[in-house]
């Protein structure tokens, strides 16, 4: 008897006990125990989230029961005795392994609730027409090609939802469900519409959207209470003009589709609020949009837009445009009349200035500009919205007074295997002889040489990367677009080898010009294949043959000179490298070389007030001091987190300090070979030189480590970090508890996925199951789920396998996907290939999805059958995942130290929630400020926090025995946001527990309750727990409660 059987067994016996009329029991259970057949007064049995593959014919002994929920089990049938139950009204089999009903479903005809998602049902009994009581019916993601005639006698129904089955065509008689309200089509095969569509005049929700329909019925006009209208991802080229009746619809979605125009009737659309226009083929809109002065969303990328109407000024109460992807080359001046955007999205198009008056859009937090032609650093395109606006309106304002300096520096980074002769050749090309005795560089060294190129200098950041194998997926953080890099060989090494490096920077520098070195050819005279290695890398700009022949002397020879020759010619030639030729207005100059003289004088860095106290610095705005410091800090000039609280009182002037330090820490003998990887704060005080490392920078040293995925804290020990780039290779002994059911793998054509390999542990290091780790792999858990994810060593794939049942396993797919997805994100250039398991071939995860949405099979020679690639599909992903509508819920979650447990915790419950919730295509995002109370300090900045708060939809606050010093300010800034815009949605929870004498001071008390009465003046009010369940008990109410309101613009079916 196991553990899970033994608690169901405990949960039956309070239940008998109390008396108590419902149960839940979520325990992985495969069998159910006898004893719960006993409790003939339940009214209400949920066994979700089991592996149940049968139902025993005792449960046809509880016939009070009126709610059954059987779903995320691996029920192939149901037992006859299900029919006794005929006081059910809810029936809950989602996500299970039926292919057919029992005829005697039919007996149930109390139920108002029937929900089959996720099942293989490839039809319906006839006597499902018996169910007339039925108001919801839920047969999405199953494999129904056509309906029975009988489905027209259910009258009662208010939903219906078929998306994502078969359907070719819908029966006529569906003109008799007239009590619909919402009908879910999508994602099947329907080319046209019944005429009877047009007798549903109660739908207030029409989801058609991934048919093949080309054209829509006039009837649709006579839909006249329609508020969400989708018909995204068809093959509509127009839209008849009885459209302009709907005027109740507050969504309508159209993107994806062949539109070249609209129907002037869309003006009358008055009361739309979200309006997606996206990936059509539109080449102007109508002056009527003007008149749709209720959107507050509105999609018009990739489409062929030249221009915009002057008429789109009087939309003022647009919070979200996006304009990506069209042809504009210019921007309205009434653009500043839409004070209320939030978010704006012009990238990709041919924009190379900004109107003046767009300084007005004060409430703009997310702006993108980025592939347009604007002549500005692309660094800008990483500030704020609000400091992208400014830098771009002041380098427009320097360029008219013809004050623009180019930069005139490159970064050349030294790459290649160790003991190649980098360190030498570096030190050559500075000194034009070798000055200091030169050893292996353990990590990264950075030095500065002046070149002449005609006219002008040009200064040259080198930067030397140390070539040892442990290191290299910490060295691939600093690679960088924007840079020259120097690949520095031997004539006669593995082809393997220069492929390694080639790869590393033509994807990670994207496409960046590479010079190839052959040194040491006094030793071996031999070449390499150039021809070979051009053809297969465009972006090599040459090779040069060095060494050094009089050791003795140890000077420059004419190989040196040639060098650098080529050097000066790749840095010198704007197509190269466009970068050095960037002009910036005179104050950054100024504020660099503030910085630079005291890199010179020996200093490492400054605290943010000793920053704004510098000479030229103190007689900036405050704005401009931030910006300035962050784009010296994008381009590598200085280290700066001025907006992160926890690392701002340390702005790092001299970059080496910081790579010395943490190359320092990974190359401790003690933490990288005796205790593999395991790192204690109190080692940093043997490893780091005390005058270079003061004590009190240690805890930035780690939390920059910790920002970059280089460690993690321990879970169970204090102050003690893990370093997965040191932890062994070898994988650890661990039983899995079953077979895996799902598999799926990355593929990175030839790229070595190390990095991604580490990262992704120090993402996931909370779900680690008892430190069973290692450096090329990880098993995993989210409580009712387990997965193995690791690296190959024979190609370069990242496996992912994962044990539990169907609806579990692809709910916690999706949170390692998304973990995946965030680490590939700032690498779109890397080629990186999705695979998914089908009898034993892997077969293209994304190739599966273009196939289905354009509703073909495929025949696969191997197997010599068409694949079902809907149900193949399914089994990792549910087709809302699919069409990428899934929606997130962000919540953020702020507590101090001393409530750890109850944070972790909360993480775990948030994991189970989103099994149940990404099935009906919601996923919540957790993120944590886990000291909240702790890391704030006088000098930190408010945007980061402020940026989160602003982009969250729910903040979460725990506190227990202290408030810090400036929690109140934290929480009037998003009670504020909240009361303004409806978002965040704020909830605050205080622990009432013992305290063990001596723990709490009478000051701490104090803050306490004051803070509790400073809510309460607020008109906030806060909830006691006194334990993690009644915390996560009262979170979920909430969360269920709030639902529809955090999707306002479609239903949420929970």
């Amino acid at each position: 008897m196991d553990d899970n059987y033994q608690k169901a067994l405990s949960l039956i016996q309070q239940a008998k006990e109390k008396n108590l009329t419902e149960l839940y029991i979520h325990l992985d259970l495969t069998e159910l125990p006898p004893e719960i057949f006993e409790l003939e007064n339940l009214t209400e049995l949920d066994l979700s989230s089991n592996q149940l593959s049968s139902l025993p014919d005792g449960i046809s002994k509880l016939t009070d029961l009126t709610k059954l929920y059987l779903s995320s089990n691996q029920l192939s049938s149901l037992p006859d005795g299900i029919s006794k139950l005929t006081d059910l009204t809810e029936l809950d089999l989602s996500s299970n392994q039926l292919s057919s009903l029992p005829d005697d479903i039919s007996k149930l005809t109390n139920l108002t609730g029937l929900y089959l998602i996720s099942n293989q049902l490839s039809s319906l009994p006839d006597d499902i027409s018996k169910l007339t009581d039925l108001t919801e019916l839920d047969l999405s993601s199953n494999q129904l090609s056509s309906l029975p005639d009988g489905i027209s006698k259910l009258t009662n129904l208010t939903e219906l939802d078929l998306s994502s089955n078969q359907l070719s065509s819908l029966p006529d008689d569906i003109s008799k469900l007239t009590d619909l309200t919402g009908l879910y089509l999508s994602s099947n095969q329907l080319s046209s519409l019944p005429d009877g569509i047009s007798k549903l005049t109660g739908l207030t929700w029409l989801y058609l959207s991934s048919n093949q329909l080309s054209s829509l019925p006039d009837g649709i006009s006579k839909l006249t209470g329609l508020t969400g209208l989708y018909l995204n991802s068809n093959q509509l080229s127009s839209l008849p003009d009885g459209i302009s009746k709907l005027t109740n619809l507050t969504g309508l979605y159209l993107n994806s589709n062949q539109l070249s125009s609209l129907p002037d009737g869309i003006s009358k659309l008055t009361n739309l609020t979200e309006l997606d226009l996206s990936s059509n083929q539109l080449s102007s809109l109508p002056d009527g949009i003007s008149k749709l002065t209720n959107l507050t969303e509105l999609y018009l990328s990739s489409n062929q837009l030249s221009s915009l109407p002057d008429g789109i000024s009087k939309l003022t109460n647009l919070t979200e445009l996006y304009l990506s992807s069209n042809q504009l080359s210019s921007l309205p001046d009434g653009i500043s009349k839409l004070t209320n955007l939030t978010e704006l999205d012009l990238s990709s198009n041919q924009l190379s200035s900004l109107p003046d008056g767009i300084s007005k859009l004060t409430n703009l937090t997310r702006l993108y500009l980025s592939s347009n032609q604007f002549e500005v650093g692309s660094e800008i395109y990483e500030l704020s919205a609000q400091d992208q606006i400014k830098e771009i309106l002041k380098w427009q304002k320097a360029q008219k007074a013809g004050t623009l300096q180019p930069i005139h520096e490159a970064k050349v980074i030294f790459i290649g295997e160790s003991n190649h002769g980098k360190t030498h050749l570096i030190e050559l090309l500075k000194e034009e002889c070798i000055k200091r005795k030169i050893t292996t560089t353990h990590g990264i060294e950075r030095s500065k040489v002046q070149i002449g190129c005609g006219d002008k200098d040009i200064r040259l950041n080198i930067w030397d990367l140390g070539g040892q194998e442990f290191m290299r997926s910490t060295h691939q953080f600093f690679f960088s677009e924007r840079s020259l890099y120097v690949l520095v060989t031997l004539a006669r090494r593995e082809r393997n080898e220069l492929n390694h490096w080639l790869k590393l920077a033509n994807q990670l520098g994207n496409k960046a010009p590479v010079l190839v070195v052959i040194n040491k050819i006094d030793i071996d005279p031999h070449d390499l294949d150039r021809k070979g290695l051009e053809r297969d890398y465009p972006n090599i700009v040459g090779f040069v043959r060095t060494s050094i022949y009089d050791c003795k002397e140890q000077k420059a020879t004419d190989s040196l000179k040639l060098l650098k020759n080529r050097i000066k010619e790749i840095v010198g030639d704007k197509a190269s490298m466009p970068g050095v030729f960037e002009q910036r207005p005179p104050d950054w100059f100024t504020v660099k070389e503030e910085l630079e003289k005291l890199e010179e004088k020996g200093t490492h860095f400054i605290t943010y007030n000793e920053y704004e106290n510098l000479e030229f610095i103190k007689d900036l705005p405050e704005e401009e001091r931030k910006s300035n410091l962050k784009l010296l800090s994008m381009l590598g000039a200085v280290v700066s987190y001025v907006d992160d609280p926890r690392l701002i009182d340390t702005n790092v002037i001299n970059p080496q300090w910081i790579m010395d330090g943490v190359y320092a820490i990974i190359n401790d003998p003690e933490v990288k070979d005796k205790n593999k990887g395991r790192l204690h704060i109190g080692d940093l005080e043997r490893i780091l030189s005390k005058k270079k490392f003061p004590k009190e920078r240690h805890a930035y040293l780690l939390e920059l480590m910790n920002k970059f995925d280089l460690c993690y804290a321990a879970k169970d020990q204090k102050d003690v970090y893990f370093i997965p780039d040191l932890f062994e290779d070898i994988e650890p002994d661990y039983e899995w508890h079953g077979e895996a059911s799902i598999h799926f793998r990355y593929y990175y054509d030839d790229f070595p996925p190390d990095a991604f390999m580490t990262r992704f542990i120090v993402e996931m290091h909370q779900d680690i199951i008892d430190e069973k780790r290692w450096r090329s792999g990880v098993y995993i858990s989210n409580g009712s789920c387990q997965a193995k994810v690791y690296q190959t060593y024979s190609k370069n794939y990242i496996h992912i396998e994962v044990i539990g049942n169907k609806g579990e396993g692809r709910s916690y797919l999706y949170t390692i996907r998304e973990s995946f997805r965030k680490l590939h994100e700032p690498f779109p250039q890397m080629q990186i290939k999705q695979e998914v398991l089908y009898k034993g071939h892997w077969l293209d995860y994304l190739e599966l999805i273009e196939l289905e949405n354009v509703n073909e099979t495929q025949y696969h020679t191997k197997l010599k059958e068409r694949l079902p690639v809907t149900d193949i599909l399914n089994g990792y992903s549910t087709s809302i995942d699919r069409s990428g509508t899934q929606k997130h819920i962000k919540i953020f979650l702020a507590s101090s130290a001393e409530l750890k447990a109850e944070r972790e915790q909360f993480e775990i419950f948030i994991h189970r929630e989103n099994q149940q919730l990404y099935k009906k295509g919601i996923f919540i995002e957790l993120q944590l400020w886990e000291n909240f109370i702790d890391a704030m300090s006088p000098t930190r900045l408010q945007d980061e926090y402020n940026n989160v708060v602003k982009h969250s939809d729910i903040f979460v606050s725990l506190f227990f025995t202290k408030v810090g010093k400036f929690t109140l300010e934290e929480f009037k800034a998003a009670f504020g946001q909240f009361k303004n815009t409806g978002k965040p949605l704020v909830y605050t929870y205080f622990k009432e527990a013992t305290i063990e004498s001596g723990t709490l001071n009478r000051r701490d008390a104090n803050s306490v309750f004051d803070f509790q009465d400073k809510l309460k003046e607020l008109g906030h009010f806060y909830t006691v727990y006194n334990n993690i369940e009644g915390l996560q008990l009262h979170f979920k109410k909430q969360l269920e409660k709030i639902m529809d309101k955090l999707f306002l613009s479609e239903p949420i079916r929970l």
